[in-house]
């Protein structure tokens, strides 16, 4: 049975790095305030307060 979904192409030398500063650059400007909190953190900080 063959899958739908076909396997992300590699890309290297500059393409790569062009792609690469393109994504960075994408992620960088999202703003702090917009990016959602992990509950995980949240939950080691509560672990650590109550062993305080």
């Amino acid at each position: 049975m063959k899958s739908s979904s076909s396997a992300a192409e590699m890309h290297e030398g500059p393409e790569a790095f062009e792609r690469f500063r393109k994504a960075m650059k994408t992620i960088i400007g999202v703003p702090k305030s917009a990016v959602v909190p992990s509950p995980k953190k949240t939950l080691t900080k509560k672990k650590r307060a109550a062993k305080s």
